[in-house]
């Protein structure tokens, strides 16, 4: 049987407001572009000042405004270069509007594989929305996004390579879209690929010394060790250096605690699309684990669901 192709980023756009958020965000876009042989863009939206004055025969600022699009092409160029190298295409975008709707719209037009964002969530109720921005390009996107949080700056800072990637699996065709951005990733990266599935803890009547729960319990550790035995193919673990980890509990939170013991680079997620309900939540353990990884999160989900 001849295998699949594995999923590839050939044009990667990265949104920018010029904070530090945004710088992360930008060293780990080039980063992948480069081990892709990707076209790398990034975008700068430019919220135009309102024209309404108290009274309506005073003119809006217009040269304000002509100053502010000068100064945000500068800021562009100035980024682009910094992250420009050999072998790697870098080009820059200034739009007018709203910054989600002119990121979506740029994505779909420019037909990007991933979108890389920083978020600015910190604590308190900037890490409940992560940023309005970055949070609505996460639910409405029509690609790939890897979301770059406040806590991986230093790293980024630090290093661009990508030694590690973690990738949680439960088995659905989701998940196994997140694996092979996973793998393709590990592929291209050289980087270790650790695989983790999450039994996840449910009451059995309240009796767990019954046979019935302990057969129960038996059976959902069968399941999750073919998750991973299956995951990967037998080729790829013999030219990638795979492992596997199995750990009992709430999903969402062994996936973080995981995260904090093996201190990924990266961690991917396949995301379930699931119409209007999965807009709002864009499945509620990816929106937990975007909202709490202290490493960047990519989050995948099938091709019909991101149509």
């Amino acid at each position: 049987m001849t295998a699949s192709p594995r999923p590839a980023f050939a044009r990667v756009l990265c949104p920018t407001d010029f904070s530090e958020f945004s710088t992360a965000a930008l060293s780990y876009a080039a980063a992948l572009a480069a081990s892709y042989g990707s076209a790398l863009r990034v975008l700068h939206v430019l919220t135009p000042f309102p024209i309404v004055a108290p009274f309506g025969d005073v003119p809006g600022n217009v040269q304000l405004y002509e100053s502010q699009r000068v100064m945000g092409q500068q800021s562009l160029d100035a980024e682009a270069a910094r992250v420009r190298r050999p072998g790697l295409t870098v080009d820059t975008e200034l739009r007018d509007g709203s910054a989600v709707h002119e990121t979506l719209d740029a994505a779909r037009g420019w037909g990007a594989d991933l979108i890389v964002i920083g978020t600015h969530g910190r604590g308190g109720m900037e890490r409940v929305v992560l940023g309005s921005v970055a949070e609505k390009v996460l639910r409405k996107a029509p690609c790939a996004v890897l979301s770059v949080p406040h806590a991986a700056l230093a790293r980024a800072h630090a290093t661009e390579r990508i030694t590690h990637v973690l990738c949680a699996t439960d088995g659905s065709a989701a998940s196994a879209h997140g694996v092979a951005y996973a793998v393709s990733l590990a592929e291209r990266t050289g980087a270790r690929l650790t695989l983790v599935s999450v039994v996840e803890s449910l009451p059995y009547g309240n009796d767990f010394s019954s046979p019935d729960f302990a057969a129960f319990r038996a059976a959902r550790d069968a399941h999750a060790r073919e998750v991973l035995d299956t995951a990967v193919p037998a080729d790829v673990r013999v030219h990638c250096n795979v492992h596997d980890r199995l750990v009992y509990g709430h999903p969402a939170q062994q996936i973080l605690e995981v995260a904090a013991q093996e201190a990924p680079d990266l961690l991917v997620m396949g995301v379930q699309g699931r119409g209007a309900l999965d807009l709002v939540m864009f499945g509620s353990t990816a929106n937990h684990v975007v909202r709490h990884a202290a490493c960047p999160v990519l989050t995948v989900r099938p091709p019909a669901a991101g149509a």
